[in-house]
């Protein structure tokens, strides 16, 4: 049969089976309130999203892409979300110029 997912709605399709998705709800509610949420997200997904609420480019490797990050960043001021991630994961962020920043994994 045929589902209808309403605009601001989520859905899981597993089997042929279309359930609703709950564990988009809190996600959402948070961005609508300038709050960019990890649930124990990959940092390369994070900074993805981040980068879209950011002036410039922010490029990481993959050792630091596959750290695994949680937590709730108010999008008001990126540098200090960048400051917070470097502070609380094995990460080392280089500000090549204000408007290129560069997020690698540490090895120590």
């Amino acid at each position: 049969g045929t589902q209808v997912v309403r605009s601001g709605e989520a859905v899981t399709m597993q089997a042929g089976r279309v359930r609703p998705d709950r564990s988009v709800d809190a996600t959402a509610a948070a961005w609508t309130k300038g709050v960019l949420v990890a649930d124990n997200l990959p940092l390369g997904d994070f900074l993805d999203q981040l980068a879209r609420y950011r002036h410039g480019v922010i490029r990481y490797d993959q050792s630091a892409a596959d750290l695994r990050l949680v937590g709730a960043y108010p999008l008001a001021d990126t540098d200090r979300i960048l400051a917070a991630i470097e502070d609380t994961l094995p990460v080392r962020i280089t500000r090549l110029t204000p408007w290129w920043v560069r997020v690698q994994g540490r090895t120590e």
